[in-house]
């Protein structure tokens, strides 16, 4: 069941075949990957409610490799217990690699492409629950910690 509006129902079942990455796959291709997607969803399925570490382990690192992306877990942008990105999406095993030669979360974010924000499976995405900030509001508050990184301040003065 699709919930919340972070993608539309049209885009997930109409919308991205009109994409150029998708009409660019084989029906081979395709078909593989869709029915790998659909072996580690049975998986996280058959849990009645899996955690968020279990959402990530049989779901969505797995999912993360097929599509062919690199990663790093577990990182802080800024400088705080607070602010830790549950993974940092690399495009290239290069810049995976010199960023696991870096001794600080902080500075890998340069070389990364993506900030990701896990939730266990069935968590709203637009709204809080408890105690704890919504995960939309998690990731918009990790992007100017991970901005920061990527670009110093003095290249933000257009002078």
């Amino acid at each position: 069941m699709i919930r919340g509006a972070l993608l539309t129902r049209f885009f997930l079942e109409d919308g991205i075949r009109q994409t150029n990455n998708y009409t660019q796959q084989n029906d081979t291709e395709l078909t593989v990957f869709a029915d790998a997607v659909r072996t580690h969803w049975t998986r996280l399925d058959a849990m009645p409610r899996p955690s968020e570490a279990d959402t990530e382990l049989e779901f969505i690192y797995p999912v993360l490799g097929l599509l062919g992306w690199r990663y790093k877990t577990q990182l802080t942008p800024g400088h705080g217990r607070t602010d830790i990105a549950d993974a940092l999406l690399f495009t290239t095993d290069d810049a995976k690699t010199r960023a696991d030669a870096l001794g600080l979360d902080h500075d890998r974010f340069p070389l990364g492409a993506v900030v990701v924000e896990n939730e266990a499976r069935d968590t709203p995405l637009e709204r809080a629950s408890g105690k704890k900030e919504s995960p939309a509001s998690q990731i918009l508050r990790y992007l100017p910690l991970a901005v920061t990184a990527l670009v110093p301040m003095t290249s933000l003065i257009p002078w």
